[in-house]
């Protein structure tokens, strides 16, 4: 056997072992690209940011004669679409919408005072769904406010991660926030307090409060927080807690 016919032998007996290998290395791509298929279809998990604060307005935020009422009239709050409710929030939610993630429509939300002690104010805002079938809620809501003269307020605000009853949850910033998920009917609830530079009388009353419940959803008017709140006015500091499940009233538990 001259040389030539040496490696044509050499070069046949590595062909099909050159065919196997090509073979399993087409199924692992085949196995590779139906893992990647099935993780890009899978539900999405929660994508939740971190509880955000925001301090003291810069002078520019603040409304030009913010210290007296205007002259105009103020367009009632049911007269503001998404937008203009949207642009009203000082802080924004904590998570981008779940799975049946609650819309603002879904939603009524109510303060009710709780306590007060040295400056401090507490309440806690309930949140209703009043929809049909289920919807869920998550995190940190976001939250905004206006004045009864019309001005949007530029309170000092801070996502903050307490209970119902202003203990700070197992982990602070760091707890996982709970999916809550609420059938007809069914409310959860929030903490909310405020403080520092509360209004006097001749201050801008607090108009409307305003909670979105996921990033990107319509705010929600919060009903009973101008009579509840009054005293929350244009530099008040605020605090909120994240969506916990709503405790029941004394009596009826």
């Amino acid at each position: 056997m001259n040389p030539r016919q040496a490696r044509l032998r050499q070069c046949a007996a590595t062909v099909p072992a050159l065919l196997v290998l090509v073979a399993l290395l087409s199924g692992c791509a085949a196995e590779t690209a139906e893992t990647a298929e099935l993780t890009m279809t899978a539900a999405p998990a929660p994508q939740d940011r971190a509880p955000a604060a925001v301090g003291e307005a810069h002078e520019s935020e603040v409304p030009s004669g913010w210290a007296e009422p205007g002259d105009g009239p103020v367009t009632p709050v049911e007269g503001l679409d998404a937008e203009d409710r949207r642009a009203l929030l000082r802080i924004r939610a904590s998570s981008h919408p779940v799975d049946q993630a609650c819309t603002g429509e879904d939603l009524a939300a109510e303060l009710s005072f709780t306590d007060a002690a040295l400056g401090h104010r507490y309440g806690l805002i309930t949140v209703t769904h009043t929809g049909a079938g289920d919807c869920a809620v998550r995190g940190y809501p976001g939250l905004g406010a206006r004045g009864a003269w019309g001005n949007p307020f530029v309170n000092e605000l801070e996502q903050s991660p307490v209970d119902l009853h202003g203990q700070y949850l197992p982990g602070g910033d760091d707890s996982v926030p709970q999916t809550l998920t609420l059938s007809a009917g069914e409310s959860a609830q929030l903490l909310v307090e405020w403080t520092g530079a509360l209004g006097g009388a001749e201050s801008e009353p607090l108009g409307d409060l305003l909670l979105q419940p996921f990033r990107g959803a319509e705010p929600v008017v919060v009903t009973g927080a101008a009579e509840q709140a009054s005293d929350l006015s244009m530099f008040t500091t605020v605090k909120v807690g994240p969506f916990l499940q709503a405790e029941a009233e004394p009596g009826t538990g």
